[in-house]
């Protein structure tokens, strides 16, 4: 047995409307077509649907092929309205990876903003190093990620968001959180360094000796200080146990008690951040549409940071 979503449709809506008139108006076809549709449903079960030829009363089995119609049709529309909504980006789930200051500044925002419009797609995001991050793109356990360019990573493209300064971070009480910059690593020395994932390489020839300049009260240790965080530099920053250097997006907007002297170019250049995906696969639908929530918010950061800022996501396509 053959049936069709047409000829179903014909049973239900001559069945609602009480006549081959009334479901062809339903329909928008002929009542010779919906008759038509009717006598290949009729044939392909075997027995008449209709009391007569007027259509106004079903017969047992019509009642009963009604039934199975109306839940056949219901599903449809549900599995319909729901490959539309993956199609579309709002159903479904987003997973994304991104260093911690995109996952902490630039996602929050636009994730909110996806959220109101789609708040029926599951959201995954969690925070790596650029490295990790790659990975998790290449794995395939990621739909995208918000990272520094992924090196020769095998399989991944990417795409530019924004370049930001490196800058020193310092105590606002601090000699060198009046400097105009930007400041050379000349201006560092005899101060100490506290290093971390995003720190540049220091010159060989940049001494590092307890940071008396900082807080005469609390001299911080001569050896050297890591991080393994960037809250953690900055905790420690806040404690008087030396400087740091780290990208302008970063620092908190709400920071009140450290500065932000921006590198010279030369002595720290300004990192690259852009979208992870990989090569040569399409995006799922939500991670697509998410992508037209990011220049909103890119353009929200390029305000509030100034030059220290670049926004490059106009060359990458994404740009609104």
């Amino acid at each position: 047995m053959t049936l069709s979503l047409h000829t179903l449709r014909a049973l239900a809506a001559t069945a609602a409307a009480g006549s081959l008139t009334g479901a062809a108006a339903a329909l928008g076809r002929t009542p010779s077509a919906v008759s038509m549709l009717l006598k290949q449903l009729e044939a392909e079960i075997g027995r008449p649907l209709f009391e007569g030829e007027r259509k106004g009363t079903l017969t047992p089995t019509g009642r009963a092929v009604l039934a199975e119609a109306q839940a056949a049709l219901d599903r449809f529309a549900r599995a319909e309205a729901a490959i539309r909504a993956h199609a579309a980006g709002a159903a479904g789930r987003l997973a994304l990876a991104a260093a911690p200051s995109a996952a902490a500044h630039l996602l929050p925002p636009a994730l909110a903003d996806f959220r109101a419009r789609f708040p029926a797609v599951e959201i995954d995001l969690h925070d790596a190093d650029s490295a990790r991050v790659a990975e998790e793109v290449a794995a395939g356990r990621v739909d995208l990620g918000i990272a520094g360019a992924p090196g020769a990573q095998a399989g991944i493209a990417f795409r530019p968001l924004f370049r930001d300064a490196l800058g020193l971070v310092c105590r606002r009480d601090d000699p060198l959180a009046a400097h105009p910059g930007p400041i050379g690593w000349e201006d560092l020395a005899g101060r100490t360094l506290l290093s971390h994932a995003l720190s540049p390489a220091a010159p060989p020839d940049h001494a590092a000796p307890p940071d008396h300049a900082a807080r005469p009260d609390h001299p911080a240790p001569g050896g050297a200080v890591t991080a393994r965080t960037v809250i953690s530099a900055l905790a420690l920053v806040r404690a008087g146990l030396g400087l740091t250097i780290l990208p302008r997006l970063t620092l908190p907007a709400e920071e009140v008690e450290l500065a932000f002297v921006e590198m010279a170019p030369d002595a720290a250049p300004p990192r690259t951040v852009g979208l992870l995906t990989r090569r040569g696969e399409s995006l799922p639908a939500a991670a697509d549409a998410f992508l037209g929530f990011l220049p909103a918010n890119l353009d929200a950061l390029a305000r509030r940071l100034g030059g220290a800022f670049e926004r490059l996501d106009r060359a990458a396509g994404l740009a609104q």
